[in-house]
């Protein structure tokens, strides 16, 4: 079920953000920048290859706990035992987001989602590798209650799926509807870095979680909202992005025992300062632009003809593109951060690749593939280089 819901959805998404840039570029919003938009993209992927992993715990200890523990178990045939699921999962998450907002070891997973300075719908894209698995252990009391693990997935889905619309600057504000659901309004308030906004609007579709405990704000159209985290990324590395808090965090120059490091690191409330990194979207040559995007694509078809020829059930084959997935995402983002060094890096990847299809065709392995393969780094290579050498 949970399956086909997203089968449906996920083209709708992909429209809504094609949408939402064409409108931003017609209209001269600058709702996007490219670096910004690649560096979103490159860790939404970066998290999704941990996913199996994050799913096999986080379902895999729900189903157990439902299984073992359950107090009663409720039936999936009745409406309100869907509504009833639907509600719990959306208040459990208010308390996971909030409590991920508030202290300190919490927010240096989920910052990653925050970190851009931007507020668009790619945003939605921009997980935490750690982000699930750690949420997860918060909806297992829904377990011990008797919530079906089906009807778990399938409200925890629409939840998200919903919180990817509130993601956009191009709709205002609601009004009636703001009192009472999450909207984009309601969300820009919770991503805003202004001090009034600061720890503000976790609810994910009921904003009246927030007016009950008091963690609602308006947002106020008089004030410019201002968008990232207190301490900024200073590059686009999607495993930087994910390790940064945790850098901030674990910096031992001034602790000096270890119940310092508990009560004043970990468990600390989070700073209001804040500090805006603006870096230069417009700087790279435009050749570069293009090719970073083209490597994206061949990158998800490389992925995508794995999926599709359930290349991916053999385990070396899985940990081959794990790696290289991981390892091309870090190349093209150290691209867009202007350093020669990331020219450097990308030749080394694709000549890498170059000597792996060369090998596979030598030895008549998956022949068709590491044939295409190693023509679509040839001419990778040779554009690159005309990028690096030749153009001005």
């Amino acid at each position: 079920m949970v399956s086909k819901l997203l089968q449906y959805a996920l083209p709708v998404m992909f429209m809504l953000m094609i949408l939402e840039v064409w409108i931003s570029h017609t209209r001269k919003l600058y709702l996007y920048s490219f670096a910004d938009f690649f560096s979103n993209l490159s860790i939404g992927l970066l998290s999704q290859i941990f996913v199996p992993l994050t799913r096999l715990v986080r379902v895999g200890l729900y189903i157990w706990i439902y299984k073992y523990l359950a107090l009663i178990k409720w039936p999936t045939d009745k409406l309100i035992v869907w509504i009833i699921g639907l509600l719990l999962y959306d208040f459990m998450y208010y308390w996971q987001h909030r409590i991920m907002h508030t202290f300190n070891i919490f927010w240096a997973i989920h910052s990653v989602h925050h970190q851009s300075n931007h507020f668009n719908m790619s945003i939605s894209l921009r997980q935490p590798v750690l982000g699930g698995l750690i949420a997860g252990i918060f909806y297992l009391p829904m377990a011990l209650i008797g919530i079906p693990p089906i009807i778990f997935a399938v409200v925890s889905t629409i939840d998200l799926l919903y919180q990817y619309c509130l993601h956009t600057q191009l709709i205002g504000k609601l009004k009636y509807f703001d009192r009472i659901i999450a909207t984009p309004s309601n969300h820009r308030v919770h991503h805003g870095v202004n001090s009034k906004y600061i720890n503000k609007n976790f609810g994910g579709m009921l904003i009246i979680w927030d007016r009950f405990f008091g963690t609602f704000a308006e947002e106020d159209i008089k004030i410019n909202t201002r968008f990232g985290t207190h301490k900024p990324l200073v590059n686009y590395n999607p495993i930087w992005a994910n390790l940064h808090g945790f850098i901030i965090l674990f910096n031992f120059k001034s602790i000096e025992n270890f119940k310092e490091i508990i009560l004043k690191k970990i468990f600390k409330k989070r700073s209001k300062n804040v500090k805006i990194w603006l870096p230069c979207s417009n700087c790279l040559k435009k050749q570069t632009y293009f090719y970073i995007s083209v490597q994206f694509v061949v990158l998800i078809a490389l992925m995508g003809s794995a999926l599709f020829y359930k290349l991916i059930n053999n385990i070396n084959l899985y940990l081959f593109i794990f790696v290289w997935t991981i390892v091309t995402l870090c190349c093209l983002t150290n691209l867009l951060d202007q350093q020669l060094k990331g020219f450097w890096w990308e030749i080394i990847r694709i000549s890498t690749l170059l000597f792996i299809c060369g090998v596979m065709i030598f030895i008549n392995m998956w022949f068709v593939h590491a044939v295409i393969i190693f023509l679509i780094s040839l001419i990778s290579i040779v554009w690159l280089s005309k990028i690096l050498f030749y153009e001005k």
